[in-house]
């Protein structure tokens, strides 16, 4: 992974923006924005996380939702049972996502089947983990029998839930701090979150122009 070779110092921070083309996400942007405009207010004014901060996330995962090969040709399920037998250092975590994958399959009615993602064991647009799907993902209208990984909207939704319930929100959401602690949560990663912050900072400065 990137972010790996960067942790690593194998490569720095300029080469991850240009090989996770940042500055073309920010010029792409503007569509799904114009095409989510409705949802993406809806999502800002729930708690006052900057929806900019969720399409920077988008952006980054899957490219603002735009193909469906950005989601990930892997079996979640069978991705998570390869990393339990055949990496040790990781066998407790992937025993805990197979019984959260188990355990959300079965809250929205779906089979173990239906979660294809990457080869790390995350799913749908916002690229959830398990864990994360069972505690974060929510319905755009909070009804648990429609929650759909697929659907845009309740991406958009569930990433804006997974930031508020990691402290992110109206009261602090102009502190770099508080913004860096949310977006490391949803991946412990310093070049992912200085991405995402990159991303977020052009966008919030289109919109001031605007």
């Amino acid at each position: 992974m990137a972010e790996n070779r960067v942790s690593r110092k194998e490569k720095d921070f300029e080469w991850y923006k240009i090989h996770m083309g940042l500055d073309i996400k920010i010029k792409n942007a503007d569509v799904f924005i114009e095409k989510h405009m409705d949802i993406l207010n809806l999502a800002e004014k729930k708690h006052g996380i900057h929806y900019e901060l969720i399409i920077a996330i988008l952006g980054i995962e899957t490219s603002y939702a735009t193909s469906n090969k950005n989601l990930g040709d892997f079996s979640i399920f069978s991705t998570l049972i390869s990393q339990y037998i055949f990496m040790p250092k990781r066998r407790e975590w992937a025993a805990r996502e197979l019984a959260n994958l188990y355990k959300f399959s079965k809250k929205i009615s779906k089979p173990v089947s239906y979660f294809i993602g990457s080869f790390a064991g995350a799913s749908g647009w916002a690229q959830f983990i398990p864990t994360s799907h069972l505690k974060y993902f929510i319905d755009t209208y909070n009804n648990d029998y429609d929650i759909n990984i697929y659907a845009v909207d309740d991406n958009i939704i569930s990433i804006e839930n997974f930031l508020y319930n990691h402290g992110l929100s109206n009261e602090n959401i102009n502190q770099l701090k508080s913004r860096y602690y949310a977006v490391y949560r949803y991946n412990p990663s310093d070049a992912y979150v200085k991405a995402v912050l990159y991303i977020y900072n052009a966008l919030r400065k289109n919109r001031d122009k605007m």
